[in-house]
């Protein structure tokens, strides 16, 4: 992963139970062109959930438009 330098959009819920922060985490720190977006939301309801679009969504939309 050190050697990908293409932008890269990291979505890492703080309340996956799925896969955990510490599962997730390291490979934020080795992939050196990203944004690690960390909602407050869990694994499903980032994606699908009432508050997706404020959660996910949008934040993920921007970070296309601007990178």
């Amino acid at each position: 992963p050190s050697q990908i330098f293409c932008p890269a959009f990291i979505a890492m819920p703080q309340q996956d139970k799925i896969v955990p922060t510490g599962s997730a985490l390291p490979l934020s720190r080795l992939l050196p062109n990203n944004r690690l977006h960390q909602p407050d939301a869990g694994h499903i309801s980032m994606v699908a959930g009432h508050n997706a679009k404020k959660d996910l969504w949008q934040p993920f939309t921007d970070w296309l438009r601007f990178s």
